[in-house]
């Protein structure tokens, strides 16, 4: 990108998905990954992909010889869940997909890391949720203390977005000499 278009400064800043859209409509930013999109009219969201949930759990615990979990299975363990201050909104959506089941999650303790997440799981002290695609950073093969299993709920979904009246295209490339 920054050889096709030498004159543009790209920032990368990581906030919440509501911190963002504020600042797309306040033009502090032009464009924005945020998670499940967005309802404001003033705001532009296209999908850019989906992704699938997997929890993470201790190897050896009895749902860990499951093919898939429900968020009936998982009513009475403790979870491990990301603090909205500090993090995404991803594991906003976990509650959410417990209530709309009826159950309120037994939420352990809410984290600033995947990794201490992670870690609590090795120590049994419960489970936690991780995006499919972060699999192959979190899984590491010689480490036989958390296995993860698909987890049956709404897909988190990442969108682009940007405002309705931004005029923020991208200019032509430079010409090749």
């Amino acid at each position: 990108f920054t050889e096709r278009f030498p004159g543009i400064v790209v920032e990368i800043s990581e906030r919440m998905s509501s911190d963002l859209i504020s600042a797309i409509k306040r033009q502090q930013v032009d464009i924005a990954l945020i998670l499940s999109g967005t309802d404001d009219p003033s705001i532009s969201a296209e999908v850019l992909w989906t992704d699938e949930w997997m929890v993470a759990l201790p190897k050896g615990h009895p749902l860990s010889s499951r093919d898939v979990l429900t968020c009936v299975d998982l009513a009475e363990e403790e979870v491990f869940l990301s603090d909205t201050m500090w993090s995404s909104q991803a594991h906003v959506l976990i509650e959410e997909e417990f209530r709309r089941n009826g159950i309120e999650p037994r939420i352990r303790s809410l984290l600033h890391s995947r990794s201490t997440m992670l870690v609590m799981v090795m120590a049994r002290l419960g489970c936690t949720f991780v995006p499919k695609s972060l699999l192959r950073n979190t899984q590491n093969p010689d480490d036989p203390g958390i296995v993860f299993r698909p987890f049956r709920a709404e897909p988190l979904v990442t969108s682009g977005s940007s405002s309705v009246s931004s005029s923020a295209a991208l200019p032509p490339p430079p010409h090749a000499a």
